[in-house]
């Protein structure tokens, strides 16, 4: 690739579209679209997901695991309440680059079973 030459966007996907979603991280990644594309994102709340999903123009849903089938993203950002440990971990056997706001796991135990922190 030579100097000034683009990748391409990454393309993000969201899961949980509440304050944090909306005040911080959507307005961030529009401000960098020349580095990011929000391309799906996900509320257990279907109305409101797809509220949002028309305004950004991308798909949207109502579980996170239909998401994550359906792919076309390359990183997802999950904020929403709760152990996240599951959904990390589908998400990283599916080759996406995660970013978890809330804690990953509740215990030692569930944190030992993400791959995330195996050796």
């Amino acid at each position: 690739m030579g100097v000034g030459e683009s990748v391409g966007a990454l393309k993000v996907a969201l899961v949980g579209l509440g304050v944090a979603a909306q005040v911080v991280y959507l307005p961030l990644l529009a401000k960098r679209r020349d580095i990011f594309q929000v391309s799906a994102v996900c509320d257990l709340d279907g109305d409101h997901a797809e509220t949002l999903g028309r305004e950004l123009g991308v798909r949207s849903y109502d579980r996170a695991m239909a998401m994550l089938e359906a792919g076309g993203f390359d990183a997802l950002i999950v904020l929403t309440p709760g152990s996240h440990g599951p959904l990390v971990k589908a998400a990283l056997a599916c080759g996406c680059w995660v970013l978890c706001e809330k804690p990953l796991a509740y215990s030692r135990a569930e944190l030992r079973a993400s791959p995330a922190t195996r050796g």
